[in-house]
């Protein structure tokens, strides 16, 4: 019962704030396991919004769960991860983009959505040697131009690793939003995979466009 009526409490706030911010809204409320219930949801909807931390056990403890990781993983549909605080809205988006196939059906995803649309984009590569990264970002700015967008170039050689890369870009540009693709195999030398992936959802500052 308890349960219950927090879930009720949940719902209403997200309505008021939905209405304040001029957002249709509709709410639903299921029973069971969150992670199954979300993937299932989430083939009715073009994108997933969660917080990069959530606690769907409200009614058993406070404790942060690790839904977010398993949503990403195995979501049907882009993910967008949203710190708990972020500040005034910025239209300049920052694509995170090395040639991978995870990359490119983020970018895909990306524009399909229409997020796309009337935002500045900037297009970033990260490789030791320049040559590679330039070679990784030529594609994506094809794609890009055959949509009829528009797109500032960054490929960037650097030592570093590319979640400092990019986050710093990020800063750098005062991006709203970063996109990217994620859960790599080596084998397509994708550079967000394990550790990159879970520095850039946990140091974000910005919402993060993820897909896989």
């Amino acid at each position: 019962a308890e349960a219950g009526e927090k879930a009720d409490e949940l719902l209403e706030d997200f309505r008021c704030r939905c209405t304040e911010a001029g957002v249709a809204t509709e709410t639903e409320e299921f029973c069971g396991t969150p992670v199954a219930e979300i993937l299932l949801e989430a083939q009715r909807h073009d994108v997933v919004l969660l917080g990069k931390q959530t606690y769907f056990q409200y009614e058993t403890g406070t404790q942060q769960d690790d839904i977010v990781d398993k949503i990403i993983e195995h979501s049907p549909r882009p993910v967008v991860v949203a710190p708990e605080q972020v500040d005034v809205p910025n239209a300049t988006t920052l694509i995170a983009y090395d040639s991978s196939l995870q990359a490119a059906k983020a970018l895909n995803s990306f524009v399909t959505s229409g997020l796309a649309e009337k935002r500045t984009l900037h297009l970033v590569s990260v490789d030791e040697q320049q040559e590679r990264a330039d070679h990784k970002i030529r594609r994506a700015v094809d794609y890009l131009q055959k949509h009829e967008l528009s797109v500032e170039t960054h490929a960037i050689s650097s030592k570093a690793t590319v979640g400092e890369v990019l986050l710093d870009r990020v800063a750098e540009l005062n991006a709203g939003l970063l996109v990217m693709g994620v859960f790599g195999k080596p084998s397509l030398q994708s550079f967000f995979f394990g550790s990159t992936t879970k520095h850039i959802l946990k140091n974000a500052s910005v919402p993060v466009f993820v897909d896989h």
